[in-house]
């Protein structure tokens, strides 16, 4: 079996360094998010940017180094599709547990947002901007991510981004039901 260089395999995600601090968990549950969108862009052009912070983990040449880094961003990409969205939040509610798993979710009442202010976000599973027009109200659920390699292999660590997935149905039928909190 031929083994790869670790540039590639790096490059590749395949291998990861770990950080000082390795362990992750997430405190609490996540998070659901209503707000309105702002602005929406294509992730591409932030993580190619955002991967060269990690040219040192590439030996070679500057052309080796430069194919370590583009092939890196286009396997992140690859992997977890999403857009960047400038959302304003206007309202939250604290959830005991991710409403995807089987467990029983206990809710805190909606909490309005006094000033709301436009943030960005990676909106994960979003493979297109014209899939979320600007001036949409939405619910969004906080998606948990786990910052623990060094470069990053998921994309909201690499940008630096809260990341966020659409609400499941359930939530989202919840929420626009007269009378529900």
């Amino acid at each position: 079996m031929r083994k790869l260089p670790v540039p590639l395999a790096l490059a590749l995600g395949l291998i990861s360094t770990p950080s000082a601090d390795a362990s992750c968990a997430r405190m609490g549950g996540p998070r659901l998010l209503q707000a309105e969108v702002i602005a929406c862009e294509d992730a591409t052009p932030l993580a190619k940017e955002r991967i060269r912070k990690y040219d040192r983990f590439y030996h070679g040449t500057d052309q080796e180094r430069e194919a370590g880094l583009a092939l890196a961003a286009e396997n992140i990409l690859s992997r977890q599709p999403g857009r960047i969205v400038t959302l304003r939040v206007t309202r939250t509610q604290q959830l005991s547990d991710d409403p995807r798993s089987s467990e029983k979710i206990t809710r805190e009442p909606w909490t309005q947002v006094e000033k709301p202010e436009e943030t960005r976000y990676l909106v994960l599973e979003l493979k297109d901007c014209k899939d979320l027009p600007v001036g949409d109200q939405k619910i969004f659920l906080e998606e948990f991510t786990c910052c623990d390699t060094i470069p990053p292999s998921d994309l909201a660590c690499l940008l630096d981004l809260p990341a966020l997935v659409d609400a499941p149905k359930e939530e989202t039928d919840r929420n626009q039901r007269p009378g529900q909190p």
